[in-house]
């Protein structure tokens, strides 16, 4: 019993290697949305205002930065012309001038008419003020109060150097949320995977062979390929590289190795079974970087031969053709 047992775990190992890859990526998933929520509610929990950061000289972009904003944005400049582009505003909390870089949704949310009444608190980063856009901010705030006031040499005491960014908020988190979102995606398609190779656990085990089956894996005349996956009994092949398949050497009439590539690399390589029902199946399913074991496929294509020496053996034209005309087959 216990070399049974040992035999059929193997053989289970592939299917609950899917459970166990879906719960890890389950897990990885969780931690990434547990992320995604810290640096969402490190940006709402901001209270260090966009005044302080200029005051304090902290002039290094990606802060955390708060704005309470009293007026309605002024634009003035921008580098798109489309409505919804990102642009740069004038904001007014209670005493002070700002710049903002604003996207559209942002803009729209404060432009309102109830803003005096009713602030709105702004977070975000902060950005350096690019050139262009300094100059712009000199040029318009001379133009609307019709005297030079500002000028390149008291920009940073009026506005500072540094301005509110809400455009990179749309980005911020959005690599652990993507992230996140990929590997539960990943471990719902792996479970999915386990619960149909499990469900086909359950239909062989009602098999009415099934039974002799496991007398036949217990017998000291079973050929064991662990590292396969594979054993051949006495009447049956019975593999699990992938899924649990039991095939009576009886119903074979072709065998042949297979490699499946793509773009020129071995993806996979397998022995392939043709049946008398015209289906073929997958056996002794190995990686491409398996090299050392598809040396046994020799050995076991001779294995199986000697159960039904009537099959085809190999891949060649004349097998093609005999199994077609003879069975059907592709």
């Amino acid at each position: 019993m216990d070399i049974l047992n040992q035999k059929l775990k193997l053989l289970r190992k592939r299917k609950n290697k899917y459970l166990i890859l879906g719960l890890l990526l389950l897990i990885g998933s969780i931690l990434s949305f547990i992320w995604y929520y810290q640096l969402e509610e490190k940006l709402e929990n901001t209270n260090i205002s966009l005044h302080e950061r200029i005051t304090h000289k902290e002039e290094e972009e990606g802060n955390f930065v708060s704005l309470q904003v009293t007026e309605r944005p002024f634009l003035f400049a921008e580098y798109e012309e489309e409505p919804t582009s990102d642009k740069f505003y004038f904001l007014m909390d209670e005493d002070y001038l700002y710049i903002g870089y604003l996207d559209y949704y942002t803009y729209l949310e404060l432009n309102t008419d109830d803003i005096l009444e009713h602030p709105i608190t702004l977070k975000g980063f902060t950005k350096k003020i690019p050139e262009d856009v300094k100059k712009i901010a000199i040029e318009v705030y001379n133009e609307e109060l019709e005297e030079t006031i500002l000028t390149e040499e008291n920009f940073s005491e009026y506005l500072g150097l540094i301005c509110i960014d809400t455009v990179r908020n749309s980005s911020y988190g959005m690599g652990p949320l993507m992230i996140g979102i990929g590997l539960f995606i990943a471990s719902i398609i792996y479970f999915i995977f386990f619960l149909i190779r499990l469900s086909k656990w359950k239909e062989i085990e009602k098999m009415p062979i099934w039974e002799n089956v496991k007398k036949e894996l217990e017998s000291s005349t079973c050929i064991n390929y662990d590292k396969m996956h594979l054993f051949l009994t006495d009447h049956y092949i019975v593999d699990g590289s992938r899924n649990l398949v039991i095939i009576p050497y009886q119903d074979i009439v072709w065998l042949y190795p297979y490699e499946q590539k793509y773009n020129g690399i071995t993806h996979h390589s397998c022995l392939m079974v043709a049946l008398l029902s015209r289906k073929k199946k997958k056996i002794a399913v190995l990686s491409g970087l398996s090299i050392k074991l598809k040396e046994q496929y020799s050995e076991i294509i001779q294995n199986i031969y000697q159960k039904n020496p009537s099959m085809l053996i190999g891949y060649t034209e004349e097998n093609k053709q005999q199994a077609k005309d003879l069975y059907q087959i592709k």
